[in-house]
């Protein structure tokens, strides 16, 4: 599923630059 990935790519840096 193409969307599944999208929403990883997108969801990820958020979640490192929230970190920070």
């Amino acid at each position: 599923m193409q969307i599944l990935r999208s929403m990883q790519e997108v969801c990820e840096p958020l979640v490192y630059t929230d970190f920070q």
